[in-house]
């Protein structure tokens, strides 16, 4: 145990210490004194009260055992510095205190000084070697100035390695974030998680709390030659909708113009302006209002998945230009189809329209429901291999015919049995199973209830609604309470009951898309 060391830590102001530094205040640097003789406290703090680095003053704290350390060091966060004593409790308890805190609570950001009175109970070759420690001094030759420049040094260190981890931390959060930013294929969607991104990305590793950031993200529509909010927080939570002129203020909205005009991302002086512009014209808008000073590591951060956002909105932009494709040609191939018969080709756009309806009225997910949409345009493929007769004949089909009718399921199927892409895949499955119905006396395979897949069912029923509503050139067209009679005769019997309870509770909708795909 150590006896009173006071006298030997003089702080003689050998060099005329001058502790202010320059600089705006900030949040106060933390530091430990870890020692059991309460005058060398007293002391420490003296010398230190007027201290500033990096124009922020120090918040010193004081615990006399290893023991109490540890406890302190596991509740409080962000302690940059320890001075600490090796003879307390025990003669080594200095040295257990250094490995607890590296190993125990796995803390190598925070710095450590070892003071000791009693250099030969821990000489300083030895302990150098063997404990991650900063600094070591005898308590002899700890001078004002001497403290001064150790903390100083241990201060300036601490804050080197809490930027490269956050630096680092802001690194992992950016890669992590692509598979969330590539889900979105809307651009007002993506822009509102790349704003919510950015803003955690900012908030990561300080102590900056949403409330200290105001943000929107706003989205070019060619309609009315206009920015329109899409997400707003902080000062802008309220300009959700609003043109982009009337949520700013006249200075800040010339800033978003300059970048517009320079088809650039910029950094003002109270926060950061995002403009990104995809090949097709679209473009949009993400800007953060700060209260304090964005930092260098913070400006990197932002560039960085400044250009993250951009490279991914050009691959969410090229992914939509491919799916479009896609789609003008199932539509255009379902079409032609269509057209060997006396139906209109809205049949299959309805038959999509209602499915769609359909399938979000059951929640199913939003990939589920795209996919659903494109598929039902093909429900009826397996027609191409039926001859043209079968299609112009009036009055009710006779039985060979009928039959004939029949195999048109499982021709659909073989059309995209080889097929790899989802969509495809997806059209096989709703081609065949079309037909079936819920008690299992449908065809092809006589499948019955969930066996049937629910994008199966979902098609079936308005396949069925449609057809009985619009006139073929073997059946007159049904009136709607007609239809809506045997839609609920049938009602778990041929149709899933669920899927008809969605139906009926559906009407206004469906009138909608009759108008929209009249006969």
């Amino acid at each position: 145990m150590s006896n009173s060391c006071s006298n030997l830590l003089s702080f003689n102001d050998d060099n005329g210490y001058a502790p202010s530094m320059a600089g705006n205040m900030q949040k106060p640097w933390k530091i430990l004194i870890v020692d059991d003789d309460k005058d060398i406290h007293a002391m420490t703090k003296i010398v230190l009260s007027n201290y500033r680095f990096e124009g922020s003053k120090l918040d010193i704290y004081s615990v006399f055992s290893g023991e109490e350390a540890i406890s302190f060091l596991t509740k409080e966060e962000d302690v940059a510095l320890v001075l600490l004593d090796v003879v307390m409790e025990t003669d080594d308890a200095g040295l257990i205190c250094v490995k607890n805190i590296r190993e125990q609570l796995k803390n190598s950001s925070i710095r450590i000084i070892l003071r000791t009175g009693q250099p030969g109970q821990a000489p300083e070759e030895e302990v150098v070697a063997h404990y991650d420690i900063n600094d070591y001094k005898a308590k002899t030759e700890l001078t004002a100035q001497k403290l001064f420049t150790s903390v100083t040094a241990s201060l300036r260190s601490y804050q080197h390695i809490k930027t490269i981890e956050h630096s680092r931390l802001g690194l992992e959060y950016i890669i992590r974030s692509s598979p969330q930013l590539l889900e979105f294929s809307s651009l007002p969607l993506f822009s509102m998680e790349a704003l919510h991104q950015l803003t955690a990305l900012l908030q990561m590793g300080n102590d900056r709390q949403s409330g200290d950031i105001s943000s929107l993200s706003a989205v070019y529509d060619f309609k009315d030659d206009n920015y329109h909010v899409v997400t707003g927080s902080g000062d802008y939570s309220s300009s959700i909708s609003s043109t982009l002129m009337e949520a700013l203020e006249q200075e800040t909205y010339s800033q978003f113009m300059s970048a517009q005009d320079h088809r650039q991302c910029s950094f003002t002086k109270d926060g950061y302006i995002g403009y990104f512009e995809t090949y097709k014209g679209e473009r949009f808008f993400l800007y953060l209002k700060l209260s304090t000073k964005i930092s260098p590591v913070e400006n990197d951060l932002i560039s960085i998945f400044a250009t993250h956002i951009a490279s991914t909105l050009e691959n969410i932009s090229l992914s939509n230009e491919i799916k479009e494709t896609q789609r003008e040609i199932i539509c255009t191939l379902s079409e032609v189809m269509e057209g060997r018969s006396e139906k209109a080709s809205n049949h299959i756009k309805r038959i999509s329209a209602v499915s769609t309806m359909l399938a979000k009225k059951l929640n199913l997910s939003d990939h589920d429901i795209e996919i659903l949409q494109l598929a039902a345009l093909m429900h009826y493929i397996g027609k191409i291999g039926t001859a043209d007769s079968m299609f112009k004949d009036s009055g009710k089909l006779p039985r060979d015919a009928y039959q004939i009718m029949k195999r048109h399921p499982a021709l659909g199927f073989s059309i995209f049995n080889s097929a790899k892409r989802e969509v495809m895949v997806t059209a096989a499955r709703v081609a065949t199973l079309h037909h079936e119905k819920w008690n299992g006396t449908g065809y092809p395979n006589g499948l019955k209830g969930e066996e049937i897949h629910i994008f199966g069912r979902i098609v079936a029923l308005a396949d069925v609604v449609d057809a009985l509503t619009h006139a073929h050139c073997y059946k007159k067209s049904w009136s709607m309470d007609k239809v809506l009679e045997v839609i609920q005769l049938e009602r778990g019997q041929a149709f899933d009951p669920q899927l008809v309870d969605v139906f009926l509770a559906s009407l206004d909708t469906y009138e909608g898309i009759l108008a929209r795909y009249p006969l």
